[in-house]
This record gives structure tokens, sequence and C-alpha cells, in this order.
């Protein structure tokens, strides 16, 4: 990948800040840094002129972030991506031997094998959280050295990685859809504001969606929409899923919404197919969502429904007794 003196700055930059802090760095303090170099750099031109996966697309107020083939290009990075390989090693085999039908993996299981230490374990754990295929529902804050993530099932697709080549072959590959795929139009956003997105969304799914990581980007929408209705029709946490959508809007429907009672309906079937048609395959699999017209579609219906959820009225339940 050939890429200009100022693309590779611009890298070098985010790179540099998230070695020392185990942070991503703000536009605006990458602007500042740039502005040393430079004055004439723009850090929004050369967000955009990146190739596709790189990085995250420009965001005034959010975080400049890199995946793995990003920080490959950064001088001073053998040891950051050493760390993630054999955090990759340590996924796998405890997922090939673990027994328990929800395998989990956390900073705490890396710094009791490896004895990492906080700054690394920080740095690895935002690195795992932007890359595809590793995890479903990742939690907790990196950038205190404390995370943890349930491991994805097509993590086997990593199995006898002990290299960043081999890491990097297999993500390709795991990034391919099998079968034929039909070339689509590029989707440019010139300004994620235009879209008017729900704060929820641009927090926990746009930065995913600007490196490719459509499957997380989605599977975290859909997460919102099940933990958005569950909060507002305070229902319990071991309530999941459609059932979740059910009890809220079904019968004895604990949330209002309008005043005919095939509207409300209505809003539950459109929740229901989201979850079921969106969120349980991300959650039991590796889809292999390529599209990124698909993948912004879904994060615009999400955030849409998100929209509505924030304004339905709590009303308790009707059911007797």
């Amino acid at each position: 990948m050939e890429l200009s003196e100022q693309q590779l700055l611009y890298l070098q930059t985010i790179f540099n800040y998230f070695h020392i802090n185990g942070a991503w760095p703000s536009y605006r303090h990458l602007e500042h840094e740039l502005d040393q170099i430079d004055a004439n750099l723009d850090i929004e031109s050369l967000a955009k002129s990146l190739p596709d996966g790189l990085s995250n697309e420009f965001l005034a107020g959010g975080n400049a972030i890199l995946t793995i083939p990003a920080i490959q290009l950064c001088q001073g990075a053998e040891g950051d991506l050493e760390d993630f390989v054999w955090l990759i090693r340590l996924c796998t085999e405890h997922y090939l031997v673990s027994t328990d039908e929800v395998p989990f993996f956390s900073s705490d299981d890396l710094y009791n094998q490896l004895r990492m230490s906080e700054l690394s374990i920080s740095r690895v754990g935002l690195l795992v959280e932007i890359e595809p295929g590793i995890y479903q529902g990742f939690a907790g804050n990196p950038e205190v050295g404390n995370w943890y993530f349930q491991i994805a099932h097509d993590i086997r697709r990593f199995r006898g990685v002990t290299t960043l080549a081999q890491y990097l072959e297999k993500r390709d590959q795991l990034k391919r859809v099998v079968g034929t795929t039909i070339d689509e139009p590029v989707v440019s956003v010139e300004a994620v504001d235009e879209l008017q997105l729900h704060p929820a969304i641009r927090a926990q799914c746009w930065d995913l969606y600007t490196v490719n990581n459509f499957d997380n980007a989605v599977l975290n929408a859909t997460k919102l929409l099940e933990i958005n209705v569950r909060q507002k029709a305070r229902l319990p946490i071991t309530l999941v899923g459609v059932d979740v959508m059910n009890q809220a809007l079904g019968n004895n429907p604990r949330l209002g919404y309008g005043e005919i009672e095939a509207e409300r309906l209505g809003l539950m079937s459109l929740l229901r197919g989201m979850i079921q048609v969106f969120k349980n395959p991300q959650s039991h699999r590796f889809v292999g969502m390529r599209s990124k017209a698909e993948c912004l579609s879904v994060l615009l219906m999400c955030s849409t429904l998100l929209y509505i959820i924030d304004n339905v009225e709590y009303i308790g339940s009707t059911s007797p007794g």
C-alpha cells in the first residue's frame, strides 16, 4: 500500500499518541499536533484521502482511530502488534478448549497469562475493539485497562496464527463473503451531522462503520434498541430479545405509542423484526456483511427507532392485579 508522506504523517501522529497514552487522540488534539509540523495540513482532507479501512471517518468532536493494517505502516509499532497477535492466540486457544457455552476473555485474563503492563493492556483492548471477527459484545473501558468480551465463534478462523502477516491474511479472508458479490457504488457521507444520527448510534456504532467493521456496527445498533426499550419499559435485565418487545408493546403494554392499537403493534413488529433479522444472526455467528450501504441503512433504521423510543411514554402494566 503506497501512501503519501502527509498520509503517513497523519497515521504516525495518531499512533504516537495511542502508544504513549493508551487512548485515541481527539481530532482537536490531532489538529494541534499536525499544525505544529505543517500549518497547511488539513486533517479533514487527510482523513478523507486515506484508503478505505485504515482509519475512521473524520468527525468533529470525535477521536481518530487506526486499524491493524494502518498501525503496521507506523514506525515503532512492532511491540503493540506483537501484543495484539498474542491476544489473538490466547483467545483462539481459550475458545477451542473452553467448555463454557459463552466463552469470555478479559483484561485480567491477559494480565494473568502474559503479565502485560497496564498501558499495554489498554492498547490491546483498544485494538481488539475496532477489529472484526474477534468478539461479540465488547464492554468495559480499555483506556483504564479494564475490558472484557464474548469471544466470537469465528475466532476459530485464526487457529494457528502466530505472526502479524498470518493474522492479516486470515482477517482478509474473514471479511470476504462466500459466493458472488455485486459491486456497489461507494457510499460517501460528507458530514455525519447531516444524517442526524441518534447520539447513541454515533457513540457506539459510527467508528466501527467507518473502518468497515459492519457486523459489530450492526450488532451494537440493534443491541441499543433492545437495551433502550428494556430500560424505558422498566423490564428486568434477564428479559432479552423479542420478549422485551412483546412485553413492552404487546398485549397489556408498558409503553404507550399513538392512540391506535394497530400503530403500537406495528412498532412492536418493527422492533421484533430488527432483533430477529439483524441482531440474532450477528449474536451467533460472523455474518460477513460487506456492503457499506446495507450497514448504513440498518444504522439509520435503528437511529429512527431509537428516536421513537425516546419519545414513547411509560404507562406501566395494565394487566390485572
